[in-house]
C-alpha cells in the first residue's frame, strides 16, 4: 500500500491473513500508526517514495 495513514486498512488486511507492505515518504506516520493505532508488527513498512518503490 502506498500511504500509510493510521495504518487501519493495512492492519485490517493483516488481520485477515494478507501480506501487507505499506511504503510511507514521511517517517513519524509510521511511528504514530504504530504507538497510537497499533499497526502489527507483520506488516512490512518502507519509508520511501511511493513511484520509486514501486520501480
Amino acid at each position: 500500500m502506498i500511504g500509510c495513514g493510521g495504518g487501519t486498512l493495512g492492519t485490517m488486511l493483516a488481520r485477515a491473513g494478507r501480506q501487507v507492505s505499506l511504503v510511507e515518504i514521511v517517517p513519524v506516520s509510521i511511528r504514530l500508526a504504530k504507538r497510537y493505532f497499533s499497526l502489527p508488527p507483520n506488516i512490512s513498512c518502507h519509508v520511501c517514495d511511493g513511484l520509486a518503490y514501486m520501480q
